[in-house]
């Protein structure tokens, strides 16, 4: 006689062994990959994304073939035409900048002439308003006039400085007023000197003394030779510039 499987487990001690419990979790099906919150949560927001920038690329789309079908309505030739006029207008501004900005060059060098032919004209102006000043001390001095002013004028012409009211003022190698008795030298007196030179006193005409003769100046005579005012220009020349014969 075969055994009963089904037959109820012995008991021991008076109590009946329970079967093992069958387990409540199946295990999953082979294949079958389980995902956590964050990884559901990463997949949604790169599934948005996607679907954001489809819209976006749709709508781009839409707007490009609206474009394309204001384009459509366009006359080939017309629009040739505005091309070829918008060439030509540019090329016209091109070359009016080069030509404004030549007249401005040119007008910016005359400007620069202008101002430089001023600043000699009034250069000029000077001088001759200190060599007419220079011209009314020699000949208050007792010089000769003529060329003789012109020379004396070329050897003291750094010592003579034109003030703004048109008179001259004697002044030393660094500017300075040359005083005499705290007072600013007169010209006419300060040129009075050069009667004693060698070479300038020519310059001056002879002085008259106590009589009625004329007093020689230093200058006027040479050595033991006549007045010079005796001699022609060639012996003059001769003389000043020891030239001999």
């Amino acid at each position: 006689m075969s055994e009963d499987t089904n037959a109820t487990p012995p008991v021991t001690g008076g109590e009946v062994e329970a079967p093992e419990a069958e387990a409540t979790n199946a295990e999953a099906p082979e294949g079958q990959n389980s995902f956590s919150k964050d990884q559901v949560d990463d997949l949604l927001n790169a599934l948005r994304s996607e679907r954001t920038a489809r819209r976006s690329n749709e709508k781009q789309l839409k707007e490009l073939g609206a474009q394309l079908d204001q384009l459509k309505g366009i006359d080939p030739e017309q629009y040739a035409k505005l091309q070829a006029e918008a060439a030509k207008r540019a090329e016209l501004e091109s070359a009016l900048k080069d030509q404004i900005g030549s007249i401005e060059k040119n007008y910016a060098e005359q400007l620069h002439a202008a101002e430089e032919a001023k600043k000699e004209a009034n250069t000029q102006v000077l001088d001759l308003q200190k060599r007419y000043a220079f011209e009314q001390a020699l000949a208050a001095a007792g010089g000769r006039g003529g060329k003789w002013t012109a020379t004396v004028y070329a050897e003291v012409q750094d010592s003579i400085r034109l003030e703004d009211d048109g008179t001259i003022t004697v002044v030393d190698k660094s500017g300075a007023y040359i005083l005499e008795d705290g007072k600013r030298v007169e010209p006419s007196d300060w040129l009075k000197q050069f009667k004693a030179d060698e070479f300038l006193g020519y310059a001056f005409k002879p002085e008259r003394g106590a009589g009625s003769g004329l007093m020689e100046m230093p200058g006027t005579r040479i050595g033991n030779s006549g007045d010079i005012h005796n001699m022609t220009k060639e012996e003059l020349f001769a003389h000043a510039f020891k030239v001999k014969k």
